[in-house]
């Protein structure tokens, strides 16, 4: 069986060294390659016929005040349509997308419900959003028959180590050891379950726009109490809380994040195969691993 060979953009990237992980077990049969694209040096690399390209590399959401939309129109447009012409050109038959559930461009909120749904149209409102978007509407121009486009729209991704949002609840929470209780819902998926996932769009040579998460849609106070028991610790949980937090999402950004209330119906996050390796109680376990 002839060995496939995986590029992955992003060489400081968290899913991207995931992902290189999770593809180089030894029943993969895959040879994978990190390339960075930080300067000009990836345009020399040799891409080759039946190559598949997973471009996770981007300008990510945080400190989007700090930065121009230029900027992230160059990283996030520009340079994804610049990488898949030439995977296209060198005969590259697959090209996966990591995109993000901010295309929707539903503003945070603890108060309001939004659930996206296979009828919600991407109206992104960020930079960040934005400039994944154009940059997917780019990708499907040069979609054919012998180069296919597969869109994957993560929600939040969290595991062993990860920056941003979980790390941030984690920190609060280990701190101050409360959190309301908000019956909040929120699309996650665990870092595994989105790379076993990508590895069966690589492996079915899958095409299309998709939007995977954990089999269990969470709330926030649930992570917090599971993130405390694994750390053998007792946080306080109470509605007490509830209007002071639902008050202060109107004015602190972090806020309306950690407790908004937005996320994938079970419909659009179901296909034909099974890539939730791991239930939601045991991801926080890995997750929170020494």
């Amino acid at each position: 069986m002839l060995v496939k060979r995986v590029i992955i953009t992003g060489t400081k990237g968290y899913i991207a060294n995931r992902l290189k992980i999770w593809l180089n077990k030894s029943n993969r049969k895959m040879e994978v390659i990190l390339l960075d694209m930080r300067d000009d040096i990836w345009k020399s690399f040799d891409f080759k016929a039946n190559d598949v390209i997973v471009h996770a590399a981007a300008l990510v959401h945080r400190n989007e005040k700090k930065i121009s939309y230029a900027e992230y129109e160059r990283v996030n447009v520009k340079l994804t349509a610049e990488l898949a012409n030439r995977a296209k050109k060198a005969g590259c038959n697959q090209f996966i997308f990591i995109s993000t559930a901010a295309v929707y461009g539903i503003k945070p909120s603890c108060i309001k419900t939004s659930i996206i749904t296979n009828k919600t149209v991407p109206v992104p409102r960020t930079k960040y959003g934005v400039s994944k978007f154009e940059a997917e509407k780019a990708l499907l121009s040069l979609e054919d028959e012998n180069f296919k486009v597969a869109i994957v729209r993560a929600p939040f991704v969290y595991g062993p180590n990860c920056p941003g949002n979980y790390k941030s609840l984690r920190k609060l929470t280990l701190k101050f050891k409360i959190s309301p209780r908000l019956e909040n819902k929120k699309s996650i998926i665990y870092v595994d379950n989105l790379c076993e996932f990508l590895y069966i769009i690589i492996r079915d040579k899958m095409s299309g726009i998709f939007m995977p998460q954990n089999k269990h849609i969470m709330s926030t106070y649930e992570m917090a109490q599971a993130i405390a028991e694994c750390n053998n610790q007792a946080i306080l949980i109470s509605r007490i809380f509830n209007p002071l937090v639902c008050l202060a999402s109107l004015f602190i950004t972090k806020i309306a994040v950690a407790f908004s209330n937005e996320y994938y119906s079970e419909s659009i996050s179901n296909f034909d195969i099974d890539y939730n390796i791991v239930d939601f109680k045991q991801s926080i376990k890995l997750s929170e691993l020494k």
